[in-house]
């Protein structure tokens, strides 16, 4: 009886240890200068909470996109935010190292968001709000074709080519920051 009773309380702490997460995805947006530009969308669950800082690192086709930083920037409701391009490399040979079919032509983009000051609350995250894109980021298409992968970073595709992933960050109603956990990832391919 003890068993089924610890194996409850430890169900219980699991679910409530992840009450809050979401599912994200790279949504084609309006084209920029004839580029092609993706909303970072979030899709959140749980109780109502400020998104605070956040990292995305995306790898891309190089054969066919190149990174537009110029037209790149923050698409969230809030003005609270700093966005910042702190890595950018193109077309890096990577053959053998992983498995995404374009590693011989990889690039790849880390980026940060910065929630400036967590008392001004950020961008606010409700269950049921739907998707809601935070940044934009934009490439020039160099193929005729307008065709190019775009991948976000995690640890089950794309921890070969290096350990920064996507990483999303709450403030909940207590003011704690914690991290906000990925259910689900949804790249172009």
């Amino acid at each position: 009886m003890m068993k089924y009773v610890l194996i409850i309380i430890a169900l219980l702490f699991a679910e409530l240890g992840f009450a809050q997460k979401t599912d994200i995805r790279l949504n084609q947006s309006n084209v920029e200068n004839g580029g092609l530009c993706y909303d970072a969308e979030l899709n959140y669950t749980g109780d109502e909470a400020s998104l605070a800082s956040q990292n995305y690192r995306l790898f891309y086709d190089a054969r066919n996109l190149a990174f537009d930083e110029e037209h790149s920037h923050l698409t969230t409701t809030s003005e609270n935010y700093s966005f910042n391009v702190v890595q950018q490399n193109h077309d890096i040979d990577a053959s053998g190292i992983g498995s995404l079919p374009f590693e011989k032509n990889l690039g790849f983009i880390n980026a940060t968001v910065l929630l400036n000051d967590t008392r001004s609350k950020g961008q606010l995250l409700k269950e049921g709000q739907g998707w809601t894109p935070i940044v934009r980021f934009c490439f020039i298409s160099t193929s005729e074709d307008n065709n190019g992968q775009v991948i976000l970073a995690r640890k089950d595709l794309t921890a070969s080519y290096g350990k920064a992933f996507v990483e999303l960050s709450i403030v909940d109603q207590s003011d704690a920051i914690k991290a906000l956990p990925i259910t689900s990832y949804t790249d172009v391919r």
